[in-house]
């Protein structure tokens, strides 16, 4: 009886110190300024490098962050716009992984709420 209560207690102290162990907080692997100089942007621009309007970060767990959201993706989204001369990338970061490029689209140039983008959900961080 003795050993049986001693290897319940055994157990039930593994658990609680595997299942109670705090977990890691993600830290900043990346950074990802905005770009604020003019020339720089307009540089990139030509060179087909987006250009970040929001700052952001890669995280060590995987996920991406603004000041405020944490997001599951990022997607780098290519296409061409309406009467567009060549193509562009948008930067997106989204809980979502079903993001297209026209969506991304329309909630930079729709005058349509419903085309914007839900922060806490989307949100688009760089284009080029």
């Amino acid at each position: 009886m003795k050993k049986l209560i001693l290897m319940t207690m055994t157990a039930a102290a593994i658990c609680l110190t595997a299942c109670g162990a705090p977990k890691e907080e993600a830290t900043v692997v990346q950074t990802y300024e905005v770009v604020t100089d003019d020339a720089a942007a307009k540089k990139m621009m030509e060179d087909c490098q987006p250009v970040t309007m929001v700052q952001y970060f890669e995280m060590s767990d995987g996920t991406w962050k603004t000041g405020e959201y944490t997001y599951k993706h990022r997607l780098e989204l290519r296409g061409r716009m309406p009467n567009a001369a060549m193509d562009s990338v948008f930067i997106v970061l989204s809980n979502r992984d079903d993001i297209t490029f026209d969506q991304a689209g329309r909630s930079l140039y729709s005058s349509n709420s419903a085309d914007q983008f839900d922060p806490a959900e989307t949100v688009l961080v760089a284009l080029g």
